[in-house]
């Protein structure tokens, strides 16, 4: 009886989570398509919690979005990215941000390139 009861426990910790990453980040979707971001989720090894990945809509289909911690994440599982230099930036006479240029590098035989 005890075993069924942690079982339960477990069981309701899980829904909680799951239910506040819906509410979170993913408020949007059918429960079919949260469905499918877990799986994406999991599969690509990124966490929402940590704006690794988002489920948004655009134009009422459901979509997902890697965010620049998650992309960094997929480069440096492949070994062969590095930060690069500073980013720059632009700005247009009015002091506004007119453009940004961000640096990594990148291992192809045997050197690194920017």
């Amino acid at each position: 009886m005890n075993e069924l009861v942690v079982l339960n426990d477990k069981q309701q910790e899980i829904e909680s989570k799951r239910a506040l990453i819906k509410s979170m980040y993913a408020k949007d979707c059918s429960n079919d398509e949260f469905e499918v971001f877990l799986f994406t989720c999991k599969r690509l090894g990124l966490d929402p919690r940590a704006k690794q990945i988002y489920a948004i809509k655009l134009q009422g289909k459901m979509t997902f979005q890697i965010g620049i911690d998650g992309l960094r994440l997929v480069a440096e599982r492949t070994g062969k990215y590095a930060p690069g230099r500073e980013t720059s930036y632009v700005y247009d006479k009015d002091g506004k941000l007119f453009s940004a240029t961000a640096y990594v590098k990148k291992f192809v035989g045997n050197t690194w390139h920017e």
